[in-house]
């Protein structure tokens, strides 16, 4: 039979393990994602064509990292109070290849499912390479002369759909006003160590 010690010792033990573990967990969900410079110019390589009369919104995005659900979330949110002064493009990371069915999860229908949307396979992450996205859910707005407006990311941390920066800053831009920050963090899986992964699969 344990002392009351030895009670003492254990519970103490496990208290600290749930705090640390609380704490790692904590600081993980509140981490952003990596960055690297997004190109000031349009990429003239895009797969898609911008708008030349409006703002042109790309979202770059890995459709088996959980972060995503919440991003989309954001964006059709986003969708809805804009009405219609958005033209916007979700691209999602496929593998070369890739069977059909990596095309048919539930992300896959949720970003089908968003009015205003149109949504595309990004074949091993190029067009992410373009856009100069590392972190799934990194979004950038580009307005009718090309020029870069925004940049960052919807959620305001990893995997929680809520009031963000980089929402607000979209819209302001589509309400043409001048948004408090035209950069923010983005929360979301790595694309490419979640391309890696998925690859192996």
């Amino acid at each position: 039979m344990l002392s009351r010690s030895m009670l003492g010792g254990l519970l103490a033990l496990w208290v600290g393990a749930v705090a640390g573990g609380s704490a790692l967990q904590w600081n993980y969900v509140n981490a952003p994602g990596a960055r690297e410079a997004q190109p000031e110019r349009w990429p003239e390589a895009s797969l898609v064509k911008r708008e030349s009369t409006g703002l042109t919104l790309v979202m770059l995005a890995h459709p088996r990292c959980p972060c995503t659900r919440a991003s989309l979330r954001e964006l059709a949110s986003l969708m809805e109070q804009t009405k219609g002064r958005l033209s916007a493009h979700v691209f999602l990371w496929v593998p070369k290849s890739a069977h059909s069915d990596f095309h048919d999860g539930e992300l896959w229908r949720r970003a089908r499912g968003i009015p205003g949307v149109q949504v595309h396979a990004d074949v091993e992450g190029e067009e992410a390479r373009r856009f100069g996205a590392l972190t799934s859910g990194h979004t950038v707005v580009y307005g009718p002369d090309g020029r870069l407006l925004f940049s960052g990311g919807l959620t305001p941390m990893r995997g929680h759909s809520g009031e963000s920066a980089g929402k607000e800053a979209i819209l302001a831009l589509a309400r043409d006003e001048k948004p408090e920050r035209a950069r923010t963090d983005v929360y979301g899986c790595g694309l490419r160590e979640s391309s890696a992964r998925a690859s192996a699969l």
